[in-house]
């Protein structure tokens, strides 16, 4: 997705939220793992790209937002991103404070 370029938003909202529960839910244990954390910036950023490239008041053909439930799926690769910097740089304060925000 990253080097080939996205595909639109509208129906494939299904797509990119199996895709972020699949990479955010990914068993990440032990030492941080650059390449993990490498992943979740990409995600955030190909997401970030949709959303901006997208208007949001674009409709579908029975009249519902095709960016339903594309906003927590933006903000929470973006919290979890969020988290592992900060743990990378022992901000455990900040983490904590990430987590809880991720937990809502």
């Amino acid at each position: 997705l990253k080097d080939r370029g996205a595909p639109p938003l509208g129906h494939n909202i299904a797509m990119y939220r199996k895709l972020v529960v699949a990479i955010l839910s990914k068993n990440h244990t032990g030492s941080m793992n650059c390449n993990y954390q490498t992943l979740i910036s990409d995600l955030r950023n190909i997401l970030y790209h949709i959303a901006d490239s997208s208007t949001f008041t674009q409709q579908d053909s029975f009249e519902y937002p095709n960016t339903e439930g594309f906003e927590p799926l933006l903000m929470a690769t973006h919290y979890y991103n969020l988290y592992l910097t900060a743990m990378q740089h022992n901000l455990k304060d900040i983490a904590l404070k990430i987590a809880l925000t991720l937990i809502r």
